[in-house]
């Protein structure tokens, strides 16, 4: 089955990924994007074997998805081999009236942005953030997670160097999207802001942690959380 999906790697075709991305590789998928991982831990979590999960991982490699690296850990001996993802991937399935496709591909910024908006839990806010975050500003300057929203409401907090003009300018938006208005808060602060937060254990800045990212091209998210742990 493996040599089957290598061979299949030189020439593209959607159904080879619809079948890779099925079953126990799609839990270690999943299991990966949450953090580095063992094989033993993989098989844990998955409840699989690790001769199972050697041999997924194997393919996984194989279509570039996923890379393993050595963490040498202080005061120990052999360092451990984690896997993690390669690189991000979409396979995007869509269907209208006189077209339907399937496409995998690399998104780059703008796709990973929109995709990010997508898996929103609220689909009625989808619009209104759309709106709200696609222009150079948020874009370029700045890191954007989707935190809650009600009726009237939606709340996002803003990671930037540019406080005063995010502040002025983005702080209390208001979006309107076929015929109704929402109002776009935004908690913004500096990444060093966050940080000092949170080693003060300010129960503010630890609420602004329970989020959703929707815009971050430098991971500073990401590199909030690494502190963290």
């Amino acid at each position: 089955m493996i040599e089957k999906f290598i061979n299949m790697k030189s020439s593209y075709k959607p159904m080879a990924y619809e079948n890779l991305l099925q079953n126990a590789r799609w839990e270690i998928i999943k299991a990966i994007s949450k953090g580095r991982s063992s094989a033993t831990e993989l098989a844990k979590t998955t409840k699989s074997s690790l001769p199972n999960i050697s041999q997924q991982m194997k393919l996984l490699e194989a279509y570039d998805l996923v890379e393993y690296i050595k963490d040498q850990r202080k005061g120990q001996g052999k360092p451990r081999q984690l896997f993690q993802l390669k690189r991000e991937f979409c396979h995007l399935t869509f269907a209208r009236p006189g077209f339907a496709e399937k496409r995998f591909f690399n998104p780059d910024i703008y796709h990973t942005t929109l995709l990010n908006i997508l898996f929103v839990p609220n689909m009625q806010d989808h619009s209104y953030l759309h709106k709200y975050l696609f222009n150079d500003e948020l874009l370029l300057h700045c890191a954007v997670a989707y935190l809650k929203s009600n009726e009237n409401e939606i709340e996002v907090v803003i990671l930037t160097e540019n406080l005063n003009l995010i502040r002025t300018k983005y702080s209390n938006t208001f979006v309107e999207h076929a015929g109704k208005a929402k109002k776009i808060i935004a908690w913004s602060h500096s990444l060093q802001e966050i940080n000092d937060g949170l080693a003060r254990k300010e129960a503010y800045f630890e609420s602004l942690m329970h989020h959703q990212v929707i815009h971050d091209p430098k991971n500073n998210f990401e590199k909030i959380k690494k502190k963290q742990a």
